[in-house]
């Protein structure tokens, strides 16, 4: 299952030199914008699928989130942890891509997004790239097209072209092409009955629904540490959301788990001091 519609035009980023300019797009609301942020879940089922992340992307219940919520396989959910990933509207200058107009990159922001950021801010000034008339083309190379694959060289190039407002209006609006999967879809992708039992997932089966973590936060204490709400019941975390989590709601937590967060605190704060006082003797 893949996450973005399929009449969609994608560039597919191959080893080797690359030139493209990005593209802004407008928004339903009149605004501007030019990438699209999302949150994928990895290697999901027997096939190793890409699957959106409901919690991420729409804060709705997630199955493979509630299943990392639930077991203690630090393996297992390090690698469903979502992974963050850009989508930009693109033109290529690629001798196999060059005239065929905009496509649209999904890329990682870990190994490319990350560097542009970064790139762009000049002695506190930032640059707008995506100028139509003073923007610039990025460039940049492709290493391996394994687990060790990176972008190298990413860098900005003078552009002596104006972009017109006919390629502005051929873009796409990147929150419009996604596809979000139903609980039901990701449940059947990922079929964790091997690994967990049905039961234990925060379900939504007719009128029964699992409030969002992020609502509860707004309006209570409790919100880092509850999972939801059903039958009128808190479902507490298994672990805090680590976002929200510190000293002075670790003892609510931990009195309803059952654990005196008081007392860990206190000895990770001995730890520390032990620490301190064993670097000082090395340092003598």
């Amino acid at each position: 299952m893949y996450y973005l519609r399929d009449d969609l035009p994608l560039w597919r980023c191959g080893e080797g030199n690359h030139v493209i300019d990005i593209i802004p797009f407008l928004k339903k609301n009149g605004q501007a914008d030019f990438y699209k942020d999302i949150y994928v879940h990895r290697n999901v089922g027997g096939e190793g699928a890409m699957v959106l992340c409901r919690y991420k992307m729409k804060f709705k219940p997630c199955p493979i989130c509630a299943y990392c919520e639930q077991t203690s396989n630090d393996t297992l959910i390090r690698n469903l942890k979502p992974s963050r990933r850009t989508l930009y509207n693109i033109i290529v200058y690629d001798s196999d891509r060059k005239g065929k107009g905009i496509c649209i990159w999904d890329v990682s922001w870990w190994l490319f997004g990350r560097y542009l950021e970064n790139l762009c801010k000049v002695d506190g000034k930032k640059i707008v790239y995506t100028d139509l008339d003073d923007g610039r083309s990025i460039a940049f190379s492709r290493r391996n097209m394994d687990i060790t694959t990176r972008f190298e060289g990413i860098r900005f190039k003078e552009r002596n072209y104006k972009m017109s407002d006919s390629i502005f209006d051929s873009s796409y609006d990147l929150n419009e092409v996604l596809i979000i999967p139903s609980y039901e879809q990701v449940l059947k992708i990922f079929n964790p009955n091997e690994v967990l039992e049905y039961s234990k997932f925060p379900q939504r089966t007719g009128d029964t629904k699992i409030e969002p973590m992020e609502k509860w936060s707004l309006n209570n204490n409790l919100g880092p540490l509850l999972r939801g709400t059903k039958d009128g019941k808190y479902y507490f975390r298994n672990r805090p959301d680590k976002r929200f989590f510190n000293a002075d709601n670790a003892k609510l937590w931990g009195s309803a788990r059952g654990w005196n967060g008081e007392e860990d605190i206190e000895e990770k704060k001995e730890k520390k001091e032990e620490k301190k006082e064993y670097k000082r003797f090395l340092d003598f």
